[in-house]
């Protein structure tokens, strides 16, 4: 569940980075373009590492408190 999630949240991080992408495109050079699309790319790498590790940490805390 939660790892659908996450994975969910970073195709969308992704899929509005191409579009913010594609929008600049029409008003700046091709360096800035790259540039964006690299960051584009970062943020997915490193948020869905982390959105990962959130949802793992709310779930193990979620299943304690139940336990308990």
């Amino acid at each position: 569940m939660f790892d659908k999630i996450s994975k969910m949240l970073a195709l969308l991080i992704f899929c509005l980075s191409g579009y913010f992408v594609s929008g600049v495109s029409e008003f700046m050079s091709f360096n800035w373009i790259i540039l964006t699309g690299l960051s584009g790319v970062f943020l997915v790498f490193v948020l869905s590492p982390l959105i990962s590790l959130i949802a793992t940490v709310l779930s193990s805390l979620l299943n304690l408190v139940i336990r308990s």
